[in-house]
């Protein structure tokens, strides 16, 4: 027996012995201590705070999603919403999920979000949006973007403009300003009737470091609303093209009908089009908009206006003839579109001239001081330039084009005063074009009344 323990015995020491050589040729790899704190730390942490490392998982996953220019918003909300499910208690996941359902326009859902946010850390910023290594710029902006305006863009495009003006006028009162924000709170107090505070937050607006393309224009607008016609056109014929503007300004108006009075203001130079656009801004605009009036002031001002006069004329002929042939028609034409004020419709009758040879172009002439000119541009007043045939894609025949309506409104209705104008077009005694030429004149048709 006493053999036998002395058997086993060596065997241990000589197990150890070898045990105690292998790890002398094979030592242990250095423990790395930042990574055991850390794994203790969140081992802790989740112990603490259930679900705290899920929460981040999901919060990083979505953060990702909303920094890339083609976003799957779908798949971010759906991370955020886990995560506040997860963690209602925390800030950032509200935050995000403000920020994601304001950028698909859901406005409600982005202003409740904003609110929760704001209501766990009131100085909450999207500062995860502007990470090292992401280079758009579009997200460094955002990251730096106070929550009361993400919260106030929200809550206005819902309707709620007391609550909205609140949340800008307490953000300009700390000093936290950008054209934007100078922006937005211009636009609720014109959507308020407020307009000297209005002109002066535009100002602001209009006087930042990066300059939005709107505040010129809303600026105007605020002036013409105002009565100030003179200010506001010299304001509009700084501030662009508003068009262009109007493609910019990524959100909707307060109110939205309000896009059309912008629009408007911005195409009185074209008065067809600035007429059918104030109607369809009456059509939109809430009953106690205190902006009503004045739109009404200039349909009262623009429905009289001489459409013959605004006619396009290519090809060859004699303007003050076409003019005063379509000037005779044109009653008729604007009865076409008396059910559908707010539509404008082009009128276009192309003719070509019987075969023969065609007069002679006009040539070059020498002004005074020696510059080269030619006549005056097709369709301008004074001698028209001879065209020998039309464009290919022209062809003699009458057709009324739609130019400016609301889809899904009134169609019928407006496929009525389509093919009415188009009859009455048909009856036009226009001037034929010379031997060898054609002419084509467009003509903007809209209801007078």
């Amino acid at each position: 027996m006493r053999a036998g323990a002395l058997l086993v015995a060596a065997v241990v020491a000589a197990g150890a012995a070898a045990a105690q050589a292998q790890s002398t040729r094979y030592p242990r790899p250095p423990v790395d201590e930042e990574a055991e704190a850390e794994a203790r730390s969140d081992f802790w942490e989740e112990a603490a705070r259930p679900g705290a490392r899920r929460y981040e998982h999901l919060l990083t996953g979505a953060v990702e999603n909303l920094r890339q220019r083609a976003a799957d918003w779908t798949r971010a909300r759906e991370l955020l919403l886990e995560a506040t499910a997860l963690r209602p208690d925390l800030p950032d996941a509200w935050g995000y999920l403000g920020v994601a359902a304001e950028r698909t326009r859901d406005w409600k859902a982005c202003a409740e979000a904003y609110a929760r946010a704001q209501a766990l850390a009131p100085a909450w910023r999207p500062t995860r949006l502007a990470a090292r290594h992401e280079p758009q710029g579009h997200n460094r902006t955002a990251a730096g973007r106070p929550l009361e305006l993400g919260l106030a863009t929200c809550l206005s495009r819902t309707g709620e403009l007391a609550a909205a003006t609140i949340a800008l006028e307490a953000l300009v009162a700390r000093g936290e300003t950008s054209g934007e924000s100078w922006l937005r709170l211009g636009e609720l107090y014109m959507a308020s009737g407020r307009l000297a505070e209005a002109i002066a937050a535009f100002e602001q607006a209009r006087n930042e470091r990066v300059t939005l393309a709107m505040a010129r224009w809303l600026l105007a607008v605020a002036h013409d609303r105002a009565r100030r016609p003179g200010d506001a056109e010299d304001i509009a014929a700084s501030a662009g093209d508003v068009n262009s503007a109007l493609r910019a300004e990524r959100l909707p108006f307060v109110p939205p009908a309000d896009y059309h009075y912008v629009r408007a203001f911005g195409s009185l130079r074209a008065p067809e089009r600035a007429l059918a656009l104030f109607r369809t801004y009456l059509e939109q605009a809430p009953a106690d908009s205190p902006w009503r009036a004045r739109a009404q002031e200039h349909v009262d001002a623009l429905a009289g206006v001489d459409l013959a006069a605004r006619l396009d004329l290519e090809g060859t002929g004699d303007r003050a003839a076409f003019e005063k042939a379509v000037r005779a028609a044109m009653p008729a034409l604007r009865r076409c579109m008396a059910a559908v004020p707010s539509v404008l419709v082009e009128l276009r009758v192309t003719q070509v001239g019987p075969p023969g040879k065609p007069p002679p172009p006009r040539r070059p002439t020498v002004a005074p001081g020696g510059r080269r000119t030619v006549s005056p541009a097709v369709g301008g007043r004074g001698p028209v330039l001879v065209m020998r045939r039309p464009p290919e894609a022209q062809s003699p025949g009458v057709r009324a084009v739609p130019e400016l309506f609301e889809p899904g409104e009134h169609d019928a209705a407006r496929n009525a005063a389509v093919d009415c104008v188009e009859k009455v077009g048909l009856g036009l005694s226009l001037p034929r074009p010379a031997p060898g030429t054609y002419s084509t004149v467009r003509i903007p048709v809209v209801a007078e009344r």
